[in-house]
C-alpha cells in the first residue's frame, strides 16, 4: 500500500487522507483501553507475511478515548494494536467495506 498521506486533527479525532489513485475508505480506530495508550497500529493485507510499518503517523500515541482514521482501499485486512505495556489486540481477515470500518479496541480483546 503506497500512498501519499495528509494528517488532519479534528478535536480528539485525527483523519488521515490519501492521494493514492483510488477513492479511499477509512479504518477508524478508537482507543477504548481504559487508562492505556495505544502506541502502534499495524494494518496488513491478509496475504502479507509481516506487519510492516506502524500505521500511526509520526510519534502519534492514541490516548484513552482518542481516535484516528486511516485511509485505505476497501478490502480485507489484518489489524493489530499494541498498547503501552506491549499487549497486543488483533483482528484477522477483517472486511473493510467502502463505507469504512470502526474498531473500538477494548481490554477484553487482548491476545
Amino acid at each position: 500500500m503506497n500512498m501519499k498521506a495528509l494528517l488532519m486533527t479534528v478535536g480528539t479525532a485525527a483523519i488521515l487522507t490519501a492521494s493514492c489513485g483510488y477513492e479511499p475508505t477509512r479504518i477508524t480506530l478508537v482507543n477504548g483501553l481504559g487508562s492505556y495508550n495505544v502506541e502502534y497500529l499495524f494494518i496488513s493485507g491478509t496475504s502479507e507475511e509481516d506487519w510492516g510499518l506502524n500505521s500511526l503517523p509520526g510519534n502519534t500515541v492514541l490516548l484513552p478515548g482518542d481516535s484516528i482514521a486511516i485511509a485505505v482501499e476497501a478490502g480485507r485486512y489484518d489489524l493489530q494494536v499494541i498498547d503501552e505495556d506491549g499487549d497486543t489486540y488483533t483482528r484477522w481477515d477483517q472486511d473493510v467495506p467502502e463505507e469504512g470500518y470502526r474498531w473500538e479496541v477494548r481490554l477484553g480483546e487482548m491476545d
